[in-house]
């Protein structure tokens, strides 16, 4: 799981020139939340991910995440590496 500073560490060091998101969806069960959405820099890339949190003491955490990237068409959603988060 990455901490907000890595996260923020790796927006500044890794820049998109523009990204959109949009196709979000939630859904919220007691302490459990799953957030899925679309997300592309460019007109044929689109990367689509499933995001689990669960609800701690103090914040909701984020848990296991799906990702699948694709080239005009949806190639099916796999789990990211556990290393860093991101990437397949």
């Amino acid at each position: 799981m990455w901490t907000e500073e890595r996260y923020i560490e790796n927006l500044r060091n890794n820049p998109l020139p523009s990204i959109e998101i949009d196709q979000v969806v939630i859904h919220i069960d007691g302490d459990v939340a799953v957030v899925s959405a679309r997300s592309s820099s460019s007109s044929e890339l689109h990367n689509r991910y499933v995001d689990t949190y669960t609800r701690g003491e103090d914040a909701w955490r984020l848990g296991p995440r799906m990702r699948a990237t694709s080239r005009r068409g949806f190639g099916g959603l796999r789990p990211t590496c556990k290393r860093c988060n991101i990437c397949p």
